[in-house]
């Protein structure tokens, strides 16, 4: 049986070249959305680092994601929300001093390093 490719171990640029679609690539994960479909293209979020944090609808399917971050993944899984939430103050925004880490930072993706 051949191994899950996770979508975090491929860039943005790498999808884009390889015209990757994840509702019809199943060897590749993908995250899910509200409604429990899978994601085509989950880069869209991480590749407005720099842009102001907040949440809005990712374009390929729909789901509120936050600018800057990898795309959130609304399966049972949480690791996501707890790697963010470690990192934002009781009002819901990033800690004094911080900003969101891109993979090029050398941090996983969705870290947020000092500014």
């Amino acid at each position: 049986m051949t191994e899950l490719r996770r979508w975090q171990d491929i860039s943005p640029a790498q999808a884009l070249e390889e015209k990757l679609d994840l509702s019809v690539r199943l060897d590749i994960t993908a995250p899910l959305n509200e409604e429990g479909e899978r994601c085509p293209w989950p880069w869209e979020p991480q590749q407005l680092v720099g842009a102001p944090m907040g949440q809005y609808h990712c374009s390929y399917c729909l789901a509120m994601v936050l600018a800057g971050l990898e795309h959130i993944d609304y399966s049972e899984d949480d690791d996501y929300e707890q790697r963010v939430g470690e990192h934002l103050d009781d009002t819901g925004v990033l800690g004094s001093g911080e900003t969101v880490a891109d993979e090029r930072d050398g941090l996983a993706q969705g870290g947020v390093s000092p500014a």
